[in-house]
């Protein structure tokens, strides 16, 4: 075992009781004893132990790949290598920029692209920046060693997502690299997205928005401490649900949704069970438009299908029950749970046949129903059983 007595004595520490009695340690025959005093004998002893630390703290950052590289060698892209709207957080920029403390720095992790031999930030573009702007030379790296693929992967969904919070807007997009994938990167298994994602239900849900939409600009808005859209996660993700279900609605139907929302205060109280139903019964009208009353200035009142006139009134009930018997029928198709399974091929090729039968009533339907609010404005009247009256009858000859 390595005798300590000496280190004791050298650091005023108080020995063990092993050491006490074993007369060994203050003496050093390097040292001329005679003219230098035991206090400079300390001194000289500490200075050596100091140089054996830093060698040995030289060994372990040797070890994990962190070394000092010009920053003026490494550069950025953001476009292979960011989410964020910006290349860096100008908070966390501007941090590092006046209060850096070297004792706090972990190493930014860079990455050599073979294909120019060029070095690119991976994790740490805000400690970057903040170095340039305090005007450094030079900047602690670790490399990351890797593909292209992994690479983009490592920046882009699992280090910046780790070092920084980022907006949900961001984290919806590391989401969607993550679980579709692109050209550089493989989509990743449900496990690996729950691993890496709080709750890739929701994320997946905000996914079927529209990327340049009304919601998505809100909730990049919202992220930026901006209420004047409340529940705008929540209302967002009422969207996204039904846009996963229902094929049919189209950006313009997202911007109806989004002017009806948040056009009246009281929108707000809206329950989701009453906001669902509401735009399925719009759906099943299979309008261009949901809610053309509605801007965000406020909207019309609202025309309920039983203040209709008598001929729209009924062809709107029928659209409303065919389109719920629908759903029945897609959800009877799509469910897992043992009860509703369909076990047999011949079962789910009956349940096909009836979506399809259903689908072309709906579709009909509509076209009635259109025909129908197409003759309500030309002021045409129907008499008996919905048959055409001549407004103006034939003189007799």
């Amino acid at each position: 075992m390595e005798d300590l007595s000496e280190f004791y004595d050298i650091f005023k520490v108080k020995k063990p009781k092993k050491y006490e009695s074993t007369g060994v340690g203050s003496v050093d025959n390097s040292l001329n004893t005679s003219s230098i005093s035991k206090e400079k004998k300390n001194e000289a002893k500490r200075e050596q132990y100091a140089q054996k630390r830093d060698k040995r703290v030289e060994s372990q950052i040797s070890e994990c790949g962190a070394y000092y590289r010009l920053i003026s060698r490494i550069k950025v892209d953001e476009k292979r290598f960011q989410n964020r709207e910006n290349a860096f957080s100008e908070l966390s920029a501007q941090q590092v920029a006046e209060n850096f403390n070297k004792n706090y720095f972990d190493p930014i992790v860079i990455w050599e692209d073979p294909t120019d031999k060029e070095y690119y930030v991976l994790s740490g573009h805000s400690r970057y920046e903040g170095l340039i702007r305090r005007g450094e030379l030079k900047i602690l790296c670790r490399e990351f060693v890797g593909t292209e693929s992994e690479a983009i992967n490592y920046s882009r969904v699992i280090a910046n997502r780790a070092n920084n919070k980022e907006s949900l807007v961001e984290d919806l997009e590391a989401f969607r690299i993550a679980r579709d994938g692109n050209e550089n990167i493989k989509p990743s298994s449900k496990k690996d997205l729950q691993q890496s994602f709080d709750d890739i239900n929701k994320l997946d849900a905000y996914t079927y928005l529209n990327p340049k939409g009304m919601f998505i600009d809100a909730l990049k808005l919202d992220a930026e401490g901006n209420e004047n859209f409340k529940k705008i996660k929540t209302f967002s993700l009422w969207v996204g649900e039904l846009r996963k279900v229902y094929d049919q609605i189209t950006n313009t139907h997202e911007v109806d949704i989004f002017n009806f929302l948040y056009g009246d205060d009281e929108r707000f109280k809206i329950k989701k069970d009453d906001f669902i139903k509401l735009v399925q019964e719009r759906l099943a009208k299979g309008q261009d438009r949901l809610f053309p009353e509605c801007s965000l200035e406020g909207c019309e009142p609202i025309k309920d299908y039983e203040f209709l006139p008598a001929r729209q009134r009924n062809i709107t009930r029928d659209l409303i029950d065919l389109q719920s018997e629908l759903d029945e029928l897609n959800e009877r198709r799509a469910s897992k749970n043992w009860v509703r399974r369909i076990y047999t091929t011949e079962e789910g090729l009956r349940l096909e046949e009836e979506a399809k039968k259903k689908k072309e009533q709906l579709k009909a339907k509509q076209r009635e129903l259109r025909a129908a609010e197409k003759d309500e404005k030309e002021g045409v009247k129907f008499g008996l059983f919905g048959v055409h009256k001549n407004q103006k009858r034939k003189k007799r000859r």
